[in-house]
């Protein structure tokens, strides 16, 4: 995929959908350590993956059999750069010849900048991802069906302020290669499009 051929479909920084707008009878995930929170569809489950290396955390929300969404933490350099955190995954992206369908600048409380995107593989099949800064790493929300419901629950994101350190938030588990190998690239990339494939 060139760049060039890639359709985007930007609109300006804009605020969640409220609460109230919500099309699901809601539960709260929420990490007082490294202070945020989210609803999420109170009949889905939580998995904690478990630690897989030093550099990502991750966390799957569950509707019976089905990866429903996957909530993944990356310690990436630099920290703290959305922007640059972003072009790495469109490189990444564009690399695998995929297609940009959508994307979308949030700002989170306290006008903290988030942004979101819906990329279509080869074969049509299309995936939403969410990403925003928290503490000094990177959140990712994602998943590959009923992308309307995980812009739902992405704009449901709250941010306080941490009580303790993010050291202590090891507990959300991991599931990441190194972060900028190949085998990261490759591997996350595909994620979120291959998520409820094995259990389908």
């Amino acid at each position: 995929l060139q760049r060039a051929t890639v359709t985007t479909q930007i609109s300006e920084s804009t605020a969640p959908p409220t609460a109230a707008a919500l099309p699901f009878k809601a539960a709260t995930f929420r990490s007082d350590p490294f202070g945020f929170e989210f609803d999420y569809p109170a009949a889905w489950t939580i998995s904690n993956l478990g630690g897989i290396g030093s550099r990502g955390s991750a966390t799957q929300f569950l509707d019976g059999d089905r990866i429903a969404m996957q909530m993944t933490f990356y310690l990436w350099d630099p920290r703290n750069d959305l922007a640059a955190y972003i072009d790495h995954w469109q490189t990444a992206w564009t690399a695998s010849d995929m297609t940009l369908v959508a994307e979308e600048d949030w700002l989170l409380d306290t006008d903290h900048p988030a942004a979101s995107f819906v990329i279509q593989g080869q074969a049509g099949e299309e995936a939403y991802f969410f990403y925003t800064t928290i503490a000094d790493r990177y959140l990712e929300l994602s998943g590959n069906q009923e992308l309307d419901l995980l812009a739902a629950i992405a704009g449901t994101m709250r941010l306080f302020e941490p009580v303790a350190s993010s050291d202590a938030a090891g507990a959300l588990g991991c599931l990441v290669a190194a972060a900028g190998t190949a085998e990261s690239l490759s591997c996350h990339v595909m994620d979120a499009i291959r998520l409820g494939n094995d259990a389908a």
